[in-house]
């Protein structure tokens, strides 16, 4: 049987690579697929952003993908199936500390 967190999402692998959940893998799939066909370029995994405020850490937020759209601008996305009190925190530190915002799928 294969194991579920408290959130009941099901890990999954996906060309090699682990993911948390089946959704965020067919993202990924999704998102290999925009990348052939050249909608988007420079697909990256698990992204790390510091959140600090005046020289202090805050927190680290991991974005699950992030690349840039055919205009060049950047997209933090996030795949959730439940977004809680820490993902909203979060969400509201890129935006008020980073200026980003975080497409959710």
């Amino acid at each position: 049987m294969i194991p579920k967190n408290k959130y009941r999402n099901i890990p999954c692998i996906v060309n090699g690579i682990r993911f948390q959940s089946r959704k965020e893998g067919r993202r990924y799939q999704i998102l290999l697929l925009l990348l052939q066909a050249g909608e988007i370029f420079k697909l990256q995994l698990q992204v790390p952003f510091k959140l600090e405020v005046n020289g202090f850490k805050i927190c680290t937020y991991k974005a699950d993908f992030v690349y840039y759209d055919k205009k060049g601008n950047k997209v933090v996305e996030d795949t959730k199936g439940v977004l809680t009190p820490e993902f909203k925190l979060k969400q509201k530190l890129m935006k008020a500390i980073l200026e980003v915002e975080i497409l959710l799928t």
